[in-house]
């Protein structure tokens, strides 16, 4: 349904997906880049999760087979998406229904 919002994380407080290099972590963006003090569990975690999270960046960009099986991916998304324009895929399987 057009709206709702899409869940990239359920419970860990990061992750980096290796596949892209994107990293995600289940935090503001104001909480943490600010200049505070380490001062409670939350905030400890956030320091510890970037750092964490920031290993596994580097190893997605110095890795040439993840590097490679990215790009088959990317390769593969493009032809899927061309299929689709020109009408290559069921309407059924475009849908996303919930529950599903």
């Amino acid at each position: 349904m057009a709206g709702d919002p899409i869940v990239l994380l359920s419970g860990p407080a990061g992750r980096t997906f290796i596949e892209s290099g994107l990293v995600v972590i289940r935090e503001t963006h104001d909480r943490l880049f600010s200049e505070r003090h380490l001062s409670s569990n939350r905030d400890i975690l956030n320091n510890i999760t970037i750092h964490h999270e920031w290993v596994h960046y580097l190893q997605s960009i110095t890795c040439a087979s993840v590097h490679h099986t990215a790009q088959q991916l990317l390769c593969l998304s493009v032809d899927a998406v061309v299929s689709a324009a020109k009408g290559g895929v069921a309407d059924s399987t475009l849908m996303r229904r919930s529950g599903s």
